[in-house]
């Protein structure tokens, strides 16, 4: 075998044996390594062995029709992945920024709020968070700091445009939270109490079930003075005279005392609501089952402007409640609305109520009351009778005929008791069966309540 010589570029003449070892240059005396020999070529074929390789995990390919799969012969289609991997990527980047402003502004927000952490929630108003975003619950940013009694968060949330009476998914608002403050610390929770609620009122907020009985009653949204559903029930064809018993849930309006929304807003001081109810043609001396106007109601609260605005509209200054009440004796100690009602001829008024009056026989105040417009078969709350019963009751026949000479019911039954009593049942009760009020009774078509019930009545 021949070699160079590292040194001196001499080929040498190597014999085979010294193949692998080491030798001197017979020319520059330089050290070489002799390589060692190769192995010979066989006539077998050669197998190469096959070693192990450590495999990467790979995602699995995404299956393509045969026609779709990138080849040499196919540059074009191999191309076209392109664009479609880039709007890939694009919806993708678009996505995680979409969820970071979610939860660096929804969920943060929520969390802070509960927390009281006032700063986390600047910074999330800053971001422009939503600050009416609502869990899985649907409770608020608001909500959760009105729950916990932080007060400086929920102002500054309210500045910041929250909504007062979003409702959770259960029909709970701030407010309704709000006196349920959360806390370890219970003198905390007290003092926060009616700071918080009074945030929220200042504020217009309303209870889950307030709301839902504005939306359902004209009365309700009178009396709380959201003029925007009244003028909505009003543009749905309600009743501007509807009385109590047209209101689903008759323990916020009394309705066995037949309240309208006039008497509400009246009652409460909402001057823009009466003038818009006036306009849409509530009576303006529309009386309740005690005999009250609205004029009664705004004289008894000191609603000047109101007192003004319905004598204005026509209001009966002298109209008196059963009780024989008229607004003049109601504005005791209230000197301007004296001084209205004075001005527009309202005088005080008998005194003594139509029942009272009946049971005394005292012909002259039923007459006022008659005059005055009371009802003849006006219902004592107490004992459920008319003033016909009364009459009857004390034997006065006379206040008896006078009364039914002005329509009063001859059969009324009285209304709390078990067999509906009838003024003919009270005298023959009373002995009274072959009385001068007995004949007179009779003479009208008087029956007792058992023969009113075999009538079927």
């Amino acid at each position: 075998m021949k070699i160079p010589c590292s040194n001196c570029n001499q080929r040498l003449e190597i014999p085979e044996e010294l193949a692998g070892q080491t030798i001197d240059c017979p020319a520059c005396n330089a050290t070489l390594a002799v390589p060692a020999l190769e192995a010979p070529p066989t006539a077998t074929p050669q197998v190469q062995a096959t070693i192990p390789q450590p495999i990467e995990p790979q995602k699995p390919a995404p299956k393509r029709k045969p026609a779709e799969t990138p080849s040499v012969d196919s540059p074009k289609k191999s191309k076209s992945l392109i664009p479609k991997l880039a709007i890939a990527a694009v919806v993708a980047v678009l996505l995680v920024i979409a969820l970071g402003v979610f939860f660096s502004s929804g969920v943060d927000v929520l969390e802070a709020a509960a927390e009281g952490n006032i700063n986390v929630v600047r910074q999330a108003i800053a971001k422009g968070a939503n600050l009416n975003v609502k869990d899985e619950d649907g409770e608020t940013p608001l909500l959760w700091a009105a729950m916990f009694g932080h007060k400086e968060v929920a102002e500054l949330l309210i500045v910041k445009g929250a909504d007062v009476n979003a409702m959770t998914n259960g029909g709970k608002t701030p407010l309704d939270v709000a006196n349920k403050i959360e806390s370890w610390d219970t003198s905390k929770v007290e003092a926060a109490k009616n700071k918080i609620s009074g945030l929220l009122l200042e504020n217009g907020a309303k209870t889950g079930w307030n709301i839902k009985m504005v939306k359902r009653s004209i009365q309700v949204a009178s009396k709380t003075g959201d003029i925007k559903w009244v003028k909505q029930h009003l543009e749905d064809g309600m009743d501007v005279n509807a009385v109590g018993q047209a209101i689903q849930y008759p323990r916020v309006a009394q309705s066995d005392a037949a309240w309208t929304s006039l008497h509400w807003a009246a009652l409460e001081g909402h001057k823009e609501i009466v003038e818009l109810l006036i306009a849409k043609g509530a009576t303006v001396d529309v009386k309740k089952t005690d005999g009250w106007t609205p004029l009664h109601e705004a004289t008894r609260k000191g609603h000047k402007e109101i007192v003004e605005l319905l004598i204005a509209k026509g209001a009966d200054a002298n109209a008196m409640t059963y009780d024989g009440e008229s607004a003049l004796n109601l504005s005791e100690g209230k000197i301007d609305i004296e001084s209205i009602l004075n001005q527009a001829g309202g005088k005080a008024g008998i005194g003594i109520s139509i029942w009272k009056a009946a049971a005394e026989g005292n012909i002259e105040a039923i007459k006022q009351h008659i005059a005055a417009g009371t009802d003849v078969n006006a219902i004592l709350k107490m004992g459920g009778w008319t003033p016909l019963h009364q009459a009857v009751d004390r034997n006065q026949s006379e206040a008896a005929e006078i009364l039914i000479a002005r329509g009063a019911d001859i059969n009324a039954r009285v209304s709390n008791s078990k067999n509906g009593a009838t003024p003919l049942d009270i005298a023959k009760f009373l002995g009274l069966s072959r009385s001068k009020i007995a004949e007179t009774l009779r003479e009208h078509g008087a029956k007792t309540g058992q023969e009113l019930k075999s009538e079927g009545n």
